[in-house]
């Protein structure tokens, strides 16, 4: 699914999970939840529309939809047996379980599988029309020749006018002052956060390193295949994606906004500190936050009790060091 995100601790976990399922993919889940969840410091998805862009087999949306009670969920990858084997883990029997929970006040979430291509979105005619609350792409960015058809075509048509992209992705160094200059084109979108999260990334690899090996010698007992499925599968320091990490390469979470929705968010927050201010001493505080240092928030999602701890340092993006905890 993913490399994985863990804390920077011995078991790494943020996540409580609890089925046999979701604890084989611990860390690539808590990449998930961390991607449209945690680097806002926000706890559930309820009311919102997700889209989920190079989805796999869909795991990561699926999960986000079922236990962050998003609206709707949509999954696209090109690959048409990636699609296939999503719609059969988690929407063949969806309508089925949706007429055993009609009683339940429980809202459900809509979850989709689609083929396409996210270079050529325009192509995928069940999007017309569809408006997303966050969009995401989680190490699908290196895949595409044309990233940038991706991000104009999603900014333009698909996402809300308050809606978030999360990007997340190993890049190399000497490529991200381009691409954060693409992600920022024409001023339609800004930056809203980054984090280097290379340290949490490497951590997950190492701690499901036993895990890939025992899928990898199910798989084969050939030299060179081993070889190629631990870089694939990313497995711990026998890969070259492990080995590039913090040296050639940063995994990095973008959050991009439209520009306009940002410079509204500016606008009213300066009404209501101002408002504050007249009640108030005033305070450089937001939710324990304190300005230029960042504290561990507790995220708790009251409707299904999952819950996370997460923190950033204070000068994250210069000193290039993982999230501290």
């Amino acid at each position: 699914m993913n490399c994985g995100y863990a804390l920077l601790t011995q078991s790494g976990e943020t996540l409580p999970l609890s089925t046999r399922g979701d604890k084989l993919q611990q860390f690539q889940l808590q990449m998930y939840h961390y991607a449209a969840l945690g680097i806002k410091f926000q706890g559930s998805l309820a009311g919102k529309k997700v889209l989920d862009l190079c989805c796999g087999r869909g795991g990561g949306v699926a999960f986000l939809a079922k236990q962050y009670e998003a609206a709707e969920a949509v999954g696209i990858d090109f690959s048409a047996h990636q699609i296939n084997t999503a719609q059969d883990l988690f929407t063949n029997g969806l309508e089925k379980e949706t007429e055993d929970n009609q009683a339940s006040s429980s809202p459900q979430s809509s979850i989709q599988f689609l083929q396409g291509d996210a270079e050529k979105l325009h192509q995928v005619e069940e999007l017309n029309g569809k408006r997303f609350d966050l969009v995401m792409c989680i190490e699908g960015m290196h895949c595409l020749g044309n990233p940038t058809a991706m991000i104009d075509y999603v900014q333009k048509h698909l996402l809300a006018d308050n809606g978030q992209i999360v990007i997340v992705d190993s890049f190399d160094k000497c490529d991200i002052e381009r691409i954060e200059a693409n992600f920022q084109k024409d001023k339609k979108l800004i930056i809203q956060k980054k984090e280097v999260i290379t340290f949490n990334v490497k951590h997950a690899m190492q701690l499901d390193k036993t895990r890939a090996e025992k899928l990898i010698q199910r798989i084969t007992g050939n030299k060179v295949v081993t070889r190629i499925l631990r870089n694939f599968l990313a497995s711990g320091e026998e890969s070259k994606t492990y080995d590039e990490l913090g040296k050639t390469h940063e995994y990095i979470c973008y959050v991009l906004m439209k520009k306009s929705a940002v410079d509204l968010r500016k606008t009213s927050s300066s009404l209501y500190q101002g408002q504050q201010e007249q009640q108030t001493q005033g305070s450089n505080s937001y939710f324990g936050f304190s300005a230029g240092h960042h504290q561990p928030f507790n995220i708790r999602n009251q409707s299904n009790s999952f819950s996370s701890n997460y923190g950033a340092s204070a000068n994250l993006v210069n000193s290039q060091t993982a999230q501290t905890y």
